[in-house]
């Protein structure tokens, strides 16, 4: 029941395709299902005796081990998922939150600006000064800088659209 759950959401929430493909989320969710679904039964069934002693225990012991890799692997889909959907330089980009988390000073803007399911839109515009335009492309890569993040409004849609 805990991974249809999981799977639902991954594949309808957080990151439908093709997002999920963008940086291995979809290869981590195949070894959640594979570890819960086949090695805990497995696992169960070489341990399993009827009339042995601690049977209770053994099955516990395998319950809980299925539980935490379970939990891991959860913990790993979401640190994978794009948090972003980024237009910069005329492209859009799938940007995961530990890209831009480095690169961000003010993180309680974007915490406003994200969203807890699916991609955030946001978009970055270029100052047109030129001096300004090399600092910011010094850093790290433009679309992995979260102070520059802009939402995208109708305006700004036209615009892109436009291009």
């Amino acid at each position: 029941m805990l991974v249809v759950t999981l799977v639902l959401a991954v594949c309808l929430v957080w990151g439908p395709s093709p997002y999920l493909e963008h940086d291995g989320a979809r290869d981590i969710l195949h070894i959640v299902i594979f570890v819960d679904v086949v090695l805990g039964p497995l696992l169960t069934l070489v341990l399993f005796r009827r009339g042995k002693r601690g049977v209770g225990r053994d099955v516990g012991i395998v319950a809980t081990i299925q539980l935490v890799a379970f939990v891991y692997g959860a913990g790993l889909i979401m640190q994978y998922r794009p948090a972003f959907l980024v237009y910069s330089d005329d492209s859009f980009f799938a940007v995961r939150w530990p890209e831009v988390a480095p690169n961000t000073k003010d993180h309680e803007r974007l915490d406003e600006m994200r969203v807890s399911t699916g991609l955030t839109m946001v978009m970055v515009e270029l100052p047109t000064n030129l001096d300004e335009r090399k600092r910011i492309r010094s850093g790290a890569a433009v679309p992995f800088q979260g102070d520059l993040y802009q939402t995208v409004t109708p305006e700004r849609w036209a615009k892109i659209l436009a291009k």
